[in-house]
């Protein structure tokens, strides 16, 4: 008897065989053994394979009956098996057509994927809108680099309609409630384990889930505790393999246990395995097509480049930064209970105020330009201080160049020729006047600009974005505006925003004063300025 059945769910075939010739028996489990990604089941005495065509072809080869699902559905390209899955797409107008490919895709596995399409074309959003989608399936929770906690809580009512959820801050835990979703960072996941897996979650949404590529960190061993019973994973990425294919497993065998039960099968399978003496290495890629194949049946990537005519020329996307609001808060205090004697006392004051924020979200925005990076993208940073210009080039140092008002133009050409030619050179760091008018050649080789800091004229900043936004650039452009949380910040981006809108509309062609931001923001502050 030899049998072998194909599960389509799990994209393997079920192996099992008896016959009372030893010398068959023995012939055929020496083929069994020769299978690619073979593995054995001792206690249901039953063999595994990845549905992969030679491995199919090999068994019909060898007199094996094939039942269950079809080659067809194994075999097919997982895009076929997805295309005609219908989504209401009234519920999602805002929607691109790859992003609604990404929620077939997401329905398709059941909600057990990875999306791994590359940074700027909206993973969070289309993870979020699978979860509109599924309103039934609460509570959810939602693991996530430190900068970006307070960007997730955003997104998530824009997206979802929903609006319960809390952020989880801090190593000293409390007493959380069971029917809420919640937000919280890879660094102290480990500290509220035990809370966490006390509630039933039905989702769990894991940004940059590369954090736990390494399976013997607190970190990841927590993790899967936590999520051990949770029903669905989704797992977002724009780079799942940072320096090597074995950092992937932890991810995938989350997504599909049962494809990938075997890390160290895996590891010598497909992770070029050396014995360096003292034990093994995996840093490397072997069987690489074979892999593909095996990880596309739970994985969608789509490259900007693919995606291009869907995307606008230019994305501007706000990151609030969650900050110790104590010495801002104070500051803000004193400025409210001061009388100046003069508006222009009272205008560098609040130039003062603004630039406090920015020291209370310094440490967090680094943090956030090093993640960034880890995409392996350059970047363009725009600051306003000197002091914050060279804060963050002591920062990034050689990985850096710098363009302030301090810069000869001999010494402008020539941070812009190492920023386009030499690949250890990936940040850009600009005074936004300074960086923003006068020099080309950015948009040759980056489409990424963020602000650490914001300026009173909203005309200077769309100068300095359209370093990037100009004749030449090949992929849409994305600005990533930092802003202190609960600070001036949000003030000023919100006025900014309506301004730029206004400019970019072409309304009528008049420049805004320069003074105007911080009149409208006298009033708010001060009830002045009429």
């Amino acid at each position: 008897m030899k049998e072998a059945t194909i599960d389509t769910e799990n994209n393997i075939v079920n192996i099992k065989f008896k016959t009372s010739d030893s010398d068959d028996w023995h012939k055929t489990l020496d083929f069994i053994r020769d299978l690619p990604g073979r593995d054995f089941n001792p206690t249901t005495k039953i063999w595994t394979v990845p549905a992969l065509e030679e491995n199919i072809k090999a068994l019909k080869e060898n007199g094996f009956d094939l039942s269950g699902g079809t080659e067809k559905e194994v075999l097919a390209d997982p895009r076929e098996q997805y295309k005609d899955i219908d989504i209401p797409t009234e519920l999602f107008p805002d929607l691109r057509p790859y992003q609604i490919e990404c929620l077939r895709f997401l329905q398709w596995r059941k909600g057990r994927g990875l999306i791994t399409d590359e940074m700027g074309t909206g993973k969070t959003v289309q993870a979020l809108s699978y979860l509109k989608l599924h309103p039934e399936k609460r509570p959810v929770l939602i693991v996530v680099p430190a900068s970006i906690k307070l960007q997730w809580k955003r997104e998530f009512y824009k997206w979802t309609d929903d609006k319960n959820i809390e952020i989880l801050s801090g190593r000293k835990t409390d007493k959380i409630y069971t029917k809420t979703s919640y937000i919280i960072n890879w660094d102290i996941i480990k500290d509220w384990k035990r809370e966490l897996m006390l509630v039933p979650f039905q989702i769990v949404i894991a940004d940059e889930f590369q954090a736990i590529g390494d399976p013997s960190t607190q970190r990841s061993k927590a993790f899967r505790k936590i999520t051990k019973n949770i029903p669905e994973f989704i797992g977002l990425s724009g780079t799942p393999i940072r320096s090597r294919p074995a950092q992937f497993f932890s991810a995938l065998s989350l997504v599909n246990p049962v494809s990938f039960a075997n890390r160290i099968k895996f590891l010598h399978r497909y992770c070029d395995p050396k014995f360096n003496g003292f034990g093994w290495e995996y840093k490397g890629i072997t069987h690489e097509e074979e892999l593909h194949k095996l990880i596309s049946q739970v994985m969608i990537r789509r490259t900007k480049k693919e995606v291009l005519k869907d995307l606008p020329d230019k994305i501007r996307t706000v990151i609030p930064l969650e900050i110790d609001n104590s010495e801002y808060n104070e500051k803000l205090d004193q400025f409210q209970n001061t009388s100046f004697d003069t508006k222009l006392d009272q205008m560098n004051e609040l130039k003062s105020l603004n630039y406090t924020a920015f020291d209370a979200k310094k440490d967090i925005a680094v943090k956030w330009i090093r993640e960034f990076l880890e995409s392996g993208e350059k970047l363009v940073v725009y600051a306003h201080h000197r002091a914050v210009v060279k804060f963050l080039k002591d920062e990034f140092n050689k990985e850096s160049v710098k363009i302030d008002g301090s810069s000869s133009q001999i010494q402008r050409d020539d941070a812009v020729k190492r920023f386009q030619k030499d690949n250890t050179v990936r940040l850009l760091i600009g005074n936004i006047i300074a960086a923003g008018a006068g020099i080309d050649g950015l948009q040759n080789v980056c489409s990424n600009a963020a602000f650490l800091e914001l300026i009173w004229n909203s005309t200077d900043h769309l100068q300095a974005e359209d370093r990037l936004h100009r004749f030449g650039q090949k992929d849409c452009v994305n600005i990533y505006y930092l802003i202190a949380s609960g600070t001036i910040e949000e003030d000023m981006a919100k006025i900014l925003d309506g301004k730029m809108k206004m400019f970019d509309a072409v309304v009528d062609g008049k420049k805004t004063d320069d003074q105007d931001l911080l009149l409208e923001l006298m009033k708010k502050y001060k009830g002045e300025g009429e």
